[in-house]
């Protein structure tokens, strides 16, 4: 799983118009590399055994649909998706990094794969029906060497702490805690260190350590997206007002190059101030350039809702939910039936 997700992030950061099927393929892909033996082995996860989405209902699925569906059909997908970046991968090596390529330069994604793969796609969707006849339950290969410069930054002591903090703030907060406490004593003009130990201070509804850290965040020249970010976010779980308004806050991450999540954020604090088309551009945007972020799913829908499009809210909030997993709670679900109930009354009404 922490492969799959560092993966969703690297892919948003160098390839943001990549194509859904290439996000979750990537995803899938990279999950499933074990090292045994010296050796670096891939596919362990593709079940072949799963009828696959047609390769090209694959190439045509558009974000939320790739999500959209029974258990079976999104299952499909997944098996797809990876199954296609396998191939690709593998078999068709030149032809993927001219894609890739090609979305890192900016390329939308239909100009890059009609340059890259074009000629040769009847010959790729072959490819790609023979891995599932030939294979069954496919079994792990060797991945073949791959000669690559690698470039290694050294982290500082405090940037492991940090990392740890990271790490373990799910599963271990007082380990975490621990880890994020070191980082600041090793740096106390580390905003990453000082926003980690705000983090976890807030989740432990530790508000006036949050705050403190927040405000000396916010201090640091020069000013940082991820400061303004996590102030924005303190003061809409909270209610509590920092030294800079959530106005401020938020017209100041606009200035940034902004990921998914934080775009999430400053669409949340648009919602609540009654802004709502330009909260909906903002996430349709965010979801575009990152398709599993789920809490843009969740922000799109209460946007949606608030504007009076019930029924659009609940399937978002449906896609959301599904992203989430295990991250969805009851209360989550009881929103989504009360949303389609509320949708499906209106739709009854105007009839």
């Amino acid at each position: 799983m922490l492969q799959h997700e560092l993966t969703h992030r690297f892919v948003s950061f160098h390839f943001p118009s990549a194509p859904v099927w290439l996000r979750e393929g990537l995803a899938e892909f990279w999950e499933s590399m074990e090292v045994r033996h010296g050796l670096l082995y891939f596919g362990g996860t593709v079940r072949t055994s799963v009828k696959p989405t047609r390769f090209q209902d694959l190439l045509k699925l558009r974000g939320a649909e790739f999500y959209e569906g029974d258990e079976f059909d999104v299952h499909a997908n997944y098996v797809a998706a990876e199954a296609l970046t396998y191939v690709m991968y593998f078999q068709h090596r030149d032809r993927f990094n001219t894609y890739l390529n090609g979305l890192k330069s900016g390329a939308d994604a239909k100009g890059a794969w009609r340059e890259a793969v074009g000629p040769t796609l009847t010959e790729l969707e072959n490819d790609y029906y023979r891995f599932f006849r030939e294979r069954g339950t496919l079994a792990r290969l060797p991945a073949p060497s791959v000669d690559a410069p690698v470039d290694i930054a050294e982290l500082t002591a405090s940037e492991v702490h940090t990392s740890w903090a990271s790490l373990f703030q799910a599963r271990d907060p007082a380990r975490a805690r621990r880890e994020a406490e070191l980082a600041v004593q090793l740096d106390e003009l580390s905003a990453e260190a000082l926003i980690m130990r705000a983090r976890l201070a807030l989740a432990a509804k530790q508000h006036v350590q949050a705050r403190a850290d927040l405000e000396r965040a916010l201090a640091l020249e020069p000013p940082r997206s991820i400061a303004f970010a996590a102030a924005l976010r303190f003061s809409l779980v909270t209610g509590e007002r920092l030294s800079l308004p959530n106005k401020v806050l938020a017209e100041r991450l606009l200035l940034f190059k902004l990921k998914p999540s934080q775009s999430a954020l400053v669409a949340e604090h648009l919602r609540r101030e009654g802004d709502f088309e330009r909260g909906i551009t903002l996430i349709s945007q965010a979801i575009r350039a990152d398709s599993s972020c789920f809490y843009c799913y969740a922000t799109g829908s209460r946007l949606l809702e608030d504007k009076g499009d019930l029924a659009l809210a609940a399937s978002t909030l449906r896609i959301a939910l599904s992203l989430a997993g295990e991250r969805a709670t009851g209360e989550d679900w009881e929103r989504l039936h009360d949303l389609e109930a509320a949708a499906a009354r209106e739709l009854r009404s105007e009839n």
